[in-house]
């Protein structure tokens, strides 16, 4: 698989080992949606990138977890390949998509608004859909 240059090999994400040496480069944290984010590079032969990002969440036995990435190329490549990792994990946990799930359409209070959609103007509209749009509002409220 490392002969192919251009094949990405993620890693289990799972603690690392007391036999792990020290990474050879760091990169500046990047800071997303309040979480700094430290990427450990490691290279692992010509032009070949081990990528490690220890992820905020702890597994169920409660250690840390860390996405990993090998990938032969450029280590920008490297590090959007295991962020790439990191975002499979945490979508799998069911992290990543919190926000977006708990929202709800509001529901509109028309007669508040007397049945007027707050970009309806009844000045400017020459064909009387506004005020159809009205009437059926009010047929649906149930006042005539």
């Amino acid at each position: 698989m490392a002969d192919i240059p251009s094949q990405v090999e993620p890693l289990a994400s799972q603690e690392l080992g007391g036999n792990f040496k020290k990474p050879s480069l760091l990169v500046p944290p990047v800071v997303r949606e309040g979480e700094e984010l430290e990427y450990e590079f490691d290279e692992q032969g010509h032009s070949t990138w081990l990528c490690r990002v220890r992820l905020p969440v702890d597994d169920s036995t409660g250690k840390q977890l860390v996405a990993e990435a090998i990938h032969s190329g450029k280590k920008k490549e490297a590090m959007i390949q295991c962020s790439l990792e990191a975002c499979r994990i945490l979508d799998t946990l069911g992290l990543l998509r919190q926000e977006a799930v708990s929202r709800k359409r509001k529901a509109k209070n028309w007669e508040d608004e007397d049945f007027y959609d707050s970009d309806d103007d009844t000045f400017l509209d020459r064909t009387g859909l506004v005020e159809k749009k009205r009437l059926n509002r009010m047929k649906k409220a149930g006042k005539d």
